[in-house]
């Protein structure tokens, strides 16, 4: 078993926002309640041929592939300023759980169903050994399994449902219970800095910024307001 690296505990408070979709020839309007949790760190080295400089007067800028394979920096993973010098593990991941959810609501008597969503985890479906294996479903249950709304469910850290006349809810893990999701670092929002010049080899080395963040979701209607008056999260995240 790996050893568990940088392993925390996040909380924060929830703020309320909405976004617009195109579907079916209209436009929906999603509202959803965000949460910002960390930033996470991530490390690459471009070798000569790999990035090119432009130089502007007195401005040098360089240019890189980032869509290039991007692997966490134990070091610098829950901190601000990285340290100088953090290890990259070119093979683990960022893995992250909800601890604890809290939520009062301004409607007690509403029957709700929502969750968590974190657009930032792996799709474990599609990547499973299962649904990628030869079988004999027909081309119809292929084609269910595989819809978006199935595939969403990979990225659904915890589901809460609210019965009639509750005033708040509080949905809190076992520290044995927790499941955890693995990270996709490249579906974070990026900043990339780059920490030092041209170095020995002549290679470059980045090191990128991800912020991580999930959303409060309705679990049936995606165009339903949810009646938060406030919400709160506790997450865990570790590198393995």
């Amino acid at each position: 078993m790996r050893e568990i690296k940088g392993r925390i505990t996040i909380s924060r408070y929830a703020k309320f926002g909405s976004v617009e979709r195109f579907r079916h020839n209209e436009y929906a309007v999603r509202p959803f309640w965000y949460v910002w949790i960390t930033r996470l760190y991530s490390g690459v080295r471009y070798f000569e041929g790999e990035y090119k400089t432009e130089k502007d007067g007195f401005i040098q800028g360089y240019f890189y592939n980032t869509d290039k394979t991007m692997h966490p920096m134990h070091m610098s993973s829950f901190t601000k300023k990285p340290a100088g010098g953090a290890k990259i593990f070119s093979d683990w991941k960022f893995h992250i759980a909800v601890k604890e959810l809290i939520i009062e609501w301004e409607e007690y008597q509403a029957e709700i169903a929502g969750y968590v969503h974190c657009e930032a985890c792996e799709d474990l479906i599609d990547q499973s050994e299962w649904f990628n294996h030869d079988s004999e479903l027909s081309n119809s249950e292929i084609s269910n399994i595989s819809s978006p709304e199935n595939l969403n469910d990979s990225k659904q850290l915890l589901r809460f449902v609210k019965s009639p006349g509750l005033k708040t809810t509080n949905v809190k893990i076992q520290e044995e219970d927790l499941e955890f999701f693995p990270i996709n670092l490249k579906q974070c929002k990026v900043k990339s800095v780059i920490e030092e010049e041209i170095v020995a080899g002549k290679s470059l080395q980045v090191r990128r910024e991800h912020y991580l963040d999930c959303k409060i979701r309705p679990l049936f209607d995606e165009t339903q307001a949810l009646p938060i008056k406030y919400a709160h999260i506790t997450v865990e995240i570790y590198l393995q």
